[in-house]
């Protein structure tokens, strides 16, 4: 099991993997560092759908991954 930790100056964003989807996760990673560069309206928009997303996700895939992230503005 291993564990990916990115700090940035607007989210921190932690993935833990538990299955063989660390692709997935490292996708979503890059999309997040390259969204820290939009204002915060559109950063609350994109978090809000991602929030939605990890929480469908984490329903069908929860044997396989666990993804915990905290967002700061």
């Amino acid at each position: 099991m291993t564990s990916i930790d990115i700090q940035g100056t607007c989210t921190a964003l932690k993935i833990i993997e538990v299955g063989a989807t660390n692709a997935l996760a490292i996708c979503v990673l890059f999309l997040l560092i390259t969204l820290l560069r939009f204002d915060n309206i559109a950063k609350l928009i994109f978090f809000s759908k991602l929030q939605i997303f990890f929480i469908v996700f984490l329903h069908f895939h929860k044997k396989r991954i666990l993804i915990c992230y905290k967002t700061e503005f």
